[in-house]
């Protein structure tokens, strides 16, 4: 009985040892778990970030859809006016490597103006073009263009501007040509890359 006695303080003391060890994890816990819940609200409070638009499949121009990713256009039958009205959107396409444009002989064939805004938009894109100057054919890559012993004279303008569209030209011959010297010695200021005789 007295071994019972002597036991009952010190199982109180375990016991009240036991319940202030459990009490102070629950406590520590808690405390541990508080940063968390205010991120949890800081979060809640924050913003949502926007969601981003779909970007569409496709470019649709022309009455077709035009791959975002496509490399290569045939517009060899679409209408020159439209090709212009939709150079803003034919310059998203980034991967855009050559462009069809058929030749002149087509009923609806490009003016030069309108080929020279094509090539200023799309600089490093092959054109592919055929056409015809006094009975001599050409495309736009190649690198000479020899319209000597015929009659030019006042359509110079036109050949200078055919001539800018060729971005591989390196000699522009005009022999007895019947253009001036006055006109010869702009067609060369505007083609410093090209020799122009």
């Amino acid at each position: 009985m007295k071994t019972r006695n002597r036991c009952l303080p010190l199982l109180s003391v375990t016991l009240l040892l036991l319940c202030l060890l459990l009490s102070g994890c629950a406590q520590q816990t808690s405390l541990s778990e508080t940063p968390a819940s205010d991120d949890l609200k800081s979060s809640a409070d924050a913003a949502p970030e926007p969601t981003p638009e779909p970007t569409p499949e496709a470019l649709s121009l022309f009455g077709r859809s035009i791959a975002w990713d496509e490399t290569a256009l045939d517009l060899s039958s679409v209408p020159p006016d439209e090709i212009v009205a939709s150079l803003d959107a034919l310059s998203s396409l980034r991967n855009l490597k050559e462009i069809n444009l058929g030749s002149d002989e087509r009923e609806d064939a490009p003016g030069w103006e309108q080929v020279l805004a094509l090539r200023e938009a799309f600089p490093e894109v092959k054109i592919d073009y055929s056409f015809s100057f006094f009975d001599y054919s050409f495309t736009l890559e190649d690198e000479e263009m020899d319209i000597s012993y015929r009659p030019v004279r006042d359509t110079w303008p036109e050949v200078l501007t055919a001539a800018k569209c060729m971005p591989n030209l390196k000699s522009l011959i005009m022999d007895s040509c019947g253009v001036s010297n006055e006109d010869m010695a702009s067609m060369r200021d505007a083609l410093p890359d090209a020799e122009v005789v």
